[in-house]
């Protein structure tokens, strides 16, 4: 037994000053972003030197790749109030997490970190077919210099994966990464109370009363939705929570864990987002479904959301009609689809003549797809998972996908069936196979989990890779 994960209780907990200093860094960014805009350049300057000069690289991962998210559409693009943008020549702008990822490139570089993937044979072909799809696109199909440039940032995000592996390289880094992350669950959840009891209202129109307020209203009633912005953040709160209580020297701090994904729960409810709450429900399902000494945990779980919202509702922040008809009306959809009554769900017409749509486009390219184009854009749809990859990459890359999906679960099926491995590590490889499922339950159903459209998307693919290489690779130690 090595002890590459075997640390001391004390040096796996993070400081209270780092999480301090982290989240006054990230108050600070809301600070010169949307009130003294003037000083938001400076600001990022300052914390990218930090960032070059910094050995604690799972903080300044974890800081811009919040940033990145938007949670409660902060840090989400609109005129006037923005990330500060570098530009270095007429067209070319680049903003801080551009600049970020530079910069972890450049010390990935200068420290000569040699790392070996496990998944590296699908990485390689699809950067390569990727590169081949961007320079495809430019050649056959319309496009710009705007829209070859959002996908090129698409591309340059890809890199995530190197410096990744290579600065998230001890379980140590893993736990302190998620530690960082978690407590963004908490205002995630707050802003979506915020908008629900304020009539609409979002929390970022307090900094920036440009920001669009624009009502989401439940297809079913009628009724105001909390949209949950910064997706992928709370996403990343409810596996970790899941991933860090696997370890006994996490023992004393299970019931923040349990906490946490009770917050995430929540907020999947107060959004009446269908997908959301089957792939959380799916994976915290497929976490216990072997562990029957667990049932009073999850007893526990569900009754702890169930006097919470009775709470919600007692205290006036909802009513009891809202909470039963709106929400629970809309999830509990979810159900009728499992049991093959998709025709019931109220948006399940529009859904289909959406794929019909992107059906069509697809017959327009359909083996390498429009690539990073007009056409890609004009026929995408992130209602849909995999449609988008056909239309994007034509089928030829979509099964280029497929052996990356394929590639993952049989490596980690595979280190999960050794009989050497640590039963602390095998849960929480079981936590990351039930996350990875999810995601494909999302992509082949509903949301497109490994979209190249949006770039947080391809930086949480990348981080979710990285961390799971992390994994793999202290188990070829243990091995060794």
């Amino acid at each position: 037994m090595i002890n590459d994960y075997k640390l001391k209780e004390k040096s796996l907990l993070l400081s209270k000053i780092e999480l301090i200093f982290f989240y006054f860094l990230f108050a600070a960014a809301i600070y010169v972003v949307y009130i003294k805009v003037s000083l938001a350049l400076p600001f990022f300057l300052i914390v990218l030197i930090l960032t070059f000069f910094s050995k604690r690289n799972y903080f300044w991962i974890a800081f811009f790749f919040l940033i990145l998210q938007a949670p409660a559409n902060f840090f989400d693009y609109t005129p006037g109030y923005h990330l500060p943008f570098l530009t270095f020549i007429p067209g070319l702008s680049l903003t801080p997490i551009d600049l970020f990822t530079l910069i972890m490139l450049t010390k990935f570089i200068i420290n000569r970190k040699h790392i070996k993937f496990k998944l590296k044979a699908p990485f390689n072909i699809l950067l390569i077919y990727s590169i081949f799809s961007f320079l495809l696109s430019g050649i056959f199909f319309s496009t710009s210099l705007d829209i070859m440039g959002r996908f090129a940032r698409s591309l340059a995000y890809l890199m995530w994966i190197f410096f990744s592996v290579a600065f998230l390289n001890e379980i140590e880094d893993i736990f302190k990464f998620f530690e960082l992350i978690l407590p963004i669950a908490f205002f995630i959840l707050f802003s979506q109370v915020y908008y629900i009891s304020n009539g609409g209202v979002r929390l970022i129109s307090l900094f920036n009363p440009e920001a669009n307020q624009q009502l989401l209203i439940n297809t079913i009633t009628g009724e105001l939705r909390a949209l949950i912005v910064g997706f992928l953040a709370l996403f990343c709160c409810y596996f970790g929570a899941f991933f860090l209580m696997q370890f006994k020297q996490n023992r004393k701090r299970k019931h923040y864990y349990n906490i946490i994904t009770i917050v995430c729960f929540l907020s999947v409810l107060l959004s009446a987002t269908r997908f959301a709450f089957g792939v959380f429900l799916f994976i915290a399902l497929l976490i216990y479904s072997k562990k029957l000494k667990d049932l009073p945990k999850i007893i526990m779980f569900i009754g702890a959301i169930v006097l919470i919202s009775m709470l919600l509702v007692k205290f006036g922040i909802f009513s009891e009609g809202y909470l039963k008809s709106s929400l629970w009306g809309r999830v509990s959809q979810v159900f009728d689809l499992a049991s093959g009554k998709g025709g019931q769900i109220d948006t399940f017409a529009s859904r289909l003549e959406q794929l019909r749509y992107m059906a069509e486009g697809i017959r327009g390219s359909p083996f390498f797809g429009y690539g990073f184009s007009k056409e890609a854009l004009q026929y995408s749809n992130n209602n849909w998972g995999f449609p988008n990859t056909i239309m994007m990459f034509g089928f030829f890359g979509f099964f280029m996908f497929i052996f990356l999906f394929k590639s993952y679960i049989k490596i980690i099926t595979s280190i999960i069936r050794k009989p050497y491995v640590d039963p602390e590590m095998k849960a929480a490889l079981k936590v990351l196979l039930a996350t990875f499922a999810g995601m494909l339950l999302g992509y082949f159903t509903t949301w497109d989990f490994f979209s190249f459209f949006y770039p947080q998307i391809v930086a949480f693919d990348m981080v979710f890779f990285a961390l799971s290489e992390t994994l793999f690779r202290c188990v070829n130690a243990e091995e060794k």
